[in-house]
């Protein structure tokens, strides 16, 4: 059911007013009554960072195509009648975009895995080592759709200029990467 809500103010203040009564206790407790109810069509993808843990969070970008302004706090989140998270809003206006964090989807599993470590020192000049690492990370879907999976990792800088850091090649390549 679509809740009808009375919306007005001018700048930066909003006034909502429920268009239906609501009971509040009087025993000093605190008590969040319903403003609003809507659907709201949501872009759903896959973030990883599998250096720091192997999983995958969910997360859905939405367009704010309400009549209202969302102020800052927390928020439930459904799919359907089923609850997926409680997250954390910031103030999104009208037809803004945000990005919600919806947790660990176990159905996406991650593994990252050392393969290659080699180490060996040339004498012609001067005294030089060079050391290669290899990664490989793994997804596997077990979610029975396609899913949109960004799989963040990084490549290490030397601070000092004698040591010189190569990337080497990445299979499949990828999409887009932080530094373009």
């Amino acid at each position: 059911p679509v809740m009808k809500v009375e919306t007005s103010g001018t700048g930066a203040s909003v006034t909502y007013r429920c268009g239906h009564p609501v009971t509040i206790a009087g025993d000093g407790s605190t008590h969040r009554p319903m403003i609003a109810d809507f659907d709201l069509p949501a872009r759903l993808d896959h973030v990883t960072v599998p250096k720091l843990a192997e999983e995958a969070y969910l997360r859905a970008t939405i367009t704010n195509t309400s009549d209202y302004v969302f102020l800052p706090g927390p928020a439930s989140v459904f799919h359907d009648d089923e609850y997926v998270s409680a997250t954390e809003l910031k103030l999104t206006a009208r037809n803004e975009e945000i990005k919600l964090q919806l947790g660990v989807d176990s159905r996406v599993k991650v593994k990252r895995e050392l393969v290659t470590r080699d180490t060996s020192k040339t004498f012609l000049i001067g005294n030089s080592r060079k050391i290669e690492l290899g990664y490989r990370i793994e997804v596997q879907n077990l979610t029975g759709r396609v899913a949109s999976v960004m799989v963040e990792d990084q490549v290490p800088h030397s601070r000092h200029e004698e040591i010189k850091v190569k990337p080497g090649t990445l299979t499949p390549k990828p999409a887009m990467t932080a530094s373009g």
